[in-house]
Order: C-alpha cells, then structure tokens, then sequence
C-alpha cells in the first residue's frame, strides 16, 4: 500500500512538473532502469505520463541503454518494458560481451529525415571507428541473442531472487532489487541509515574474498548497495554458491544481522 501510494504521488508531481517546464523540453534522455544509480525501475505510470505527453507535444525521447541493453533487464531492450517509441537509443556494453570498447547510437527514420532531405551531416568522428576486430565481436555477440537466452535470462531472475530472499530477513538489508540480472542489495547500518561508503566498500572486499565480483552504488543519505550484474550464462550451482558466498559476507561484517 505504501509503494501504491508514493508510485501515485510521484505520478502527480510528475504531471504538476510538466504543467509548469514541460514547454521547455526539447529531448527527454532516460535510463529506463537506472543501473549503477542502485537499479532502480520506474513505475509503469510514470514512464507511461511521460511517454504520452513526449508523443504528444512531439518531444525526442533518447533511451540510454548501454547498461540495460542487450537483455539485461529480461527483454532485449529496456524500453520496450515500458512500451517507450524512442527516438534515439545509445549501445555499448553487451554489443559485444565486453571483449573490445564498441558502442553505437541508433536513430529512428524520423530524425534522420530532415538531414537528407537538407544533405546537412552530423560529423562523429573517431579514431577508433569501425574497429574490425570490434565489429567481428560485435557481430559473434549479437548472434547469441535469440528468444532462447532471453527465457533463460527470465529464469535465471526469478532464481536469483529466490536464492537472496532470505537476506531480505537481515536488519541491515533494507531492500532487493531486481529486474532481469540487474541486482542491488541496499543496505543500512544500526540506526537503519544507508550503509556509510567505507563499510559498503569492505563489505564489497569481504564478498570480494568469498569469491564473487560485485559493484556499488552509493549516494549518500540515500542509498548504499551491492551491485550484481551476473553472466547470462550462470547455471543454478553457480547462483547458489553466489548467493551463499554474499550471505556469509554479510554476517561476518554483521554479526547480529
């Protein structure tokens, strides 16, 4: 009931801060799950009072989607969760598994039209462009997403979450977050305050030592988390051992959790 009432009063605020800016607004950049921001996912009606009113008043929507691309988030993109027309989107990251620095910007007939029709260029220049050895990774990566991995990144979620629910239990996990294999483990100290940046970071070493790879995200007063962004290909024995490895991290680091 909590989460119903603040997804509406943000829903309001929203609509109240269009009223007032929204004639300013000539683009709206958006990550559609906020990845390293501690993988936070809007709210369906948030996203859906901004798509109908950029359609509307015909103003660009530009999907960043270089952390949630690519099956990330359990669809191949993370825009189409949320049923978004962007007008540009931004790619980099599982464009190619990681195995070469690629990236790319995708623009719709729309926005290209006015240029050809003017023959006007928008000069994007690299020294690295159209790297061959990047492009024949890209090419190798991209063949690997079929309907099959995005199931398999499907069950995997639902695993994940399955194996972390007992942290949910510990004082000092605040919440679980997860959408597809984008994961925060949010967490607080004894007065249920985010966890201060130092002892996030040791607890990322302790895991570290257990044997996972984790990241964080912390903004102060506001969130402080363990970041999972596991392999697609991970099996169950691996989660398991995982999420067993993070959970003996967390209670050397709090004994009373």
């Amino acid at each position: 009931a909590d989460r119903e009432e603040a997804e509406r009063l943000l829903a309001e605020e929203l609509v109240e801060w269009l009223r007032v800016h929204g004639e300013k607004m000539s683009a709206l950049l958006i990550e559609p799950v906020i990845g390293s921001g501690g993988v936070i996912v809007p709210p369906a009606k948030y996203m859906e009072i901004l798509r109908d009113y950029c359609e509307a008043h015909r103003i660009l929507i530009i999907c960043d989607e270089i952390a949630c691309g690519f099956g990330r988030t359990g669809t191949m993109f993370g825009f189409q969760r949320f049923g978004l027309r962007p007008d540009l989107v931004t790619l980099s990251k599982g464009m190619n598994n990681g195995f070469m620095p690629v990236g790319a910007v995708c623009v719709n007939r729309e926005t290209v039209r006015p240029f050809r029709e003017k023959k006007e260029i928008l000069f994007h220049l690299s020294t690295q462009n159209l790297n061959p050895v990047a492009m024949a990774a890209s090419l190798a990566a991209l063949e690997q997403y079929t309907e099959e991995i995005l199931e398999r990144i499907r069950e995997s979620s639902r695993f994940w979450e399955l194996c972390l629910e007992p942290l949910k239990g510990f004082s000092c996990v605040r919440d679980i977050r997860i959408c597809g294999l984008m994961i925060a483990i949010d967490l607080a100290d004894e007065q249920g305050d985010p966890l201060p940046l130092d002892r996030l970071m040791e607890l990322i070493g302790v895991i570290g030592k257990n044997g996972v790879l984790s990241g964080d995200s912390h903004i102060d007063g506001v969130l402080s988390c363990v970041l999972l962004f596991p392999p697609y290909t991970a099996d169950r024995q691996q989660i398991r051992r995982c999420a067993a490895a993070i959970r003996k991290s967390v209670l050397e680091l709090f004994p009373e959790a």
